[in-house]
């Protein structure tokens, strides 16, 4: 990948033991649960239980150089037909251009493990929709929206959330 003069080298590598407490703190971030299917306060016990019993089998850490600047989602249905894709940038590395490149990361390694790539995006989370867009998502008007009841940019109501599928599988 390269943005201008600058070229990337972003690869996925597996969650280790060593990545938990950056992932839970993460995880546990405000501006990070709000957009987040399942609101859910991350405690210690609760997540090594979850690494222990293969909860990080379905993430990656997203690596550029030799920094890790977020978390990718590569969950592969029991057909293995296909892979639910998501990408979280770490608070520190939003706004660096990052999330394109590192997401086609994501995609290339989603399309490895199974043929049709889908992910679920809140519609008000504009920024992730844009981008999901430029790496070649489409919004699933097949798929009937779900609706989470959250707070979101100070609002306090029903939201939309909705499926995008890669457009190769359209």
């Amino acid at each position: 990948m390269s943005i201008g003069k600058y070229v990337m080298r972003i690869i996925l590598r597996s969650v280790e033991s060593s990545d938990l407490e950056r992932i839970r703190r993460h995880r546990n971030e405000p501006v990070t649960q709000r957009w987040l299917e399942a609101q859910i306060f991350i405690d210690l016990k609760s997540q090594q239980v979850w690494f222990k019993s293969g909860g990080a089998c379905s993430f990656r850490i997203i690596q550029e150089g030799d920094r890790d600047i977020g978390l990718g989602r590569l969950l592969v249905s029991k057909d293995a037909q296909w892979c639910t894709v998501g990408l979280d940038i770490f608070s520190e590395y939003r706004g660096q251009r990052l999330a394109t490149p590192a997401f086609q990361a994501v995609i290339e390694d989603g399309l490895k493990l199974a043929s049709h790539l889908d992910l679920w995006v809140f519609i008000a989370n504009t920024f992730a929709i844009r981008t999901y867009i430029q790496c070649g998502f489409i919004h699933d008007h097949s798929t009937p929206v779900k609706f989470f009841t959250r707070e979101i940019d100070g609002q306090i109501g029903v939201h939309s959330y909705v499926r995008m599928i890669y457009k190769q599988n359209a």
